[in-house]
């Protein structure tokens, strides 16, 4: 396994499943139901085929496709609207950007809401449409972003180091 996976891994374990930000993922990360891959850059395009494949197969309920810190936000961004285009045609996958430079296009760059979606690395989440809808029609889930803002905002200027020590997070301090 290599680095990359390792840390998004931490991450995700204390973060995004510590934290709360996401109380989904705990569920498939308990269960090993998520696959982690590292992909270059130029290989994307096929990682995205294989593991939508896997997907498809059932052999997870989600994926994360880590890649190279040197990607930008928004190159990402396009990069993933391409693959969506091109290998999601009949829409049956939603592909989620996370990256260390995220911020939701209407809110301030040192909004603490733009955490969410910071990982240490560029990576690309894809998980199945039944799977979001069946989320996403929770109560839970129509209250996630405001209590993700809240939670985010409570937290200390020393508990900000602590959880998201690999972004300057001198930007969020209070």
């Amino acid at each position: 396994m290599n680095q990359e996976i390792d840390i998004i891994k931490k991450w995700l374990e204390e973060v995004i499943i510590g934290l709360n930000i996401c109380p989904f993922a705990r569920e498939p990360y308990l269960k090993n139901q998520i696959n982690f891959v590292f992909s270059e850059v130029k290989d994307i395009e096929e990682t995205v085929e294989a593991e939508l494949k896997n997907l498809a197969n059932d052999e997870f309920q989600t994926s994360l496709i880590i890649t190279q810190g040197s990607i930008l936000y928004y190159e990402l961004v396009d990069l993933v609207d391409f693959l969506n285009g091109t290998l999601n045609t009949n829409n049956t996958y939603q592909f989620i950007v996370f990256h260390p430079e995220f911020h939701f296009g209407d809110t301030p760059m040192n909004s603490r809401a733009n955490l969410v979606n910071r990982s240490p690395y560029p990576l690309i989440h894809i998980l199945k449409n039944s799977e979001l809808d069946n989320l996403l029609n929770t109560e839970q889930a129509k209250m996630l972003s405001f209590q993700n803002e809240k939670s985010l905002n409570r937290l200390t200027n020393k508990e900000l180091e602590k959880y998201f020590n690999y972004l300057n997070i001198e930007q969020f301090k209070l």
